[in-house]
């Protein structure tokens, strides 16, 4: 599936869900289950998310089972298992779209955001090595921006994000970049509204 074709499918997937559409795809999938079992996955997107409870990526998209490889992650963070994930399924099933998918209210990003601004520390080490580079990014936005509100801050910092993690994947893969380069993948900034249910596609890039 083209990255155009393959994009569009996820639109209208989505506007399913916001407007109530059923969830029958998931529910009834006993049928679909055996079959890709016994033939396999061949998934047509690759979607990078949160692992927030309230981010069912293929609830979101209005997918059947196999039709999504979700890479699931504590604030959408880039690290080395994202990487060899992705590269695997740009590799092997041949995805030409992988969704880079921040979310409202993120815990993840709240905590780094916080931390950045009071220098206040995380919960764990492992989680401070894991926010750190998101962190430091903050950090430089804020130093350079101003805000009109907390809302409209944790709003950019949210897109901030999402950026940061793409350029991350372009620059710890070689096997990605090249591929972006050649037209044979595209990286899909997103932002999925937990109220509504609305992913906005079209962000405008930090800058």
């Amino acid at each position: 599936m083209s990255p155009n074709s393959a994009l569009q499918k996820l639109r209208l997937g989505n506007e399913i869900y916001v407007n109530g559409g059923s969830s029958a795809k998931l529910l009834n999938c006993s049928f679909k289950r055996r079959r890709l079992a016994t033939d396999g996955q061949n998934p047509f997107a690759v979607v990078v998310t949160c692992a927030d409870s309230r981010v069912p990526a293929e609830a979101i998209f209005h997918t059947e089972l196999g039709d999504l490889f979700v890479i699931r992650i504590a604030g959408c963070c880039v690290d080395s298992s994202v990487v060899a994930s992705i590269e695997y399924a740009v590799s092997h099933f041949q995805c030409q779209v992988c969704v880079v998918m921040s979310h409202s209210q993120c815990g993840a990003i709240s905590a780094a955001l916080q931390s950045a601004e009071d220098n206040s520390a995380l919960p764990s080490e492992n989680l401070s090595k894991m926010l750190a580079p998101l962190k430091a990014a903050m950090s430089v936005e804020m130093s350079t921006s101003p805000f009109s509100s907390k809302a409209a801050k944790m709003d950019r910092m949210t897109k901030l994000a999402t950026f940061h993690q793409i350029d991350r994947l372009k620059s710890e893969s070689p096997l990605i970049s090249k591929k972006e380069e050649d037209g044979q993948l595209r990286l899909v900034p997103a932002v999925y509204n937990i109220d509504t249910g609305n992913v906005e596609f079209d962000l405008n890039e930090v800058t």
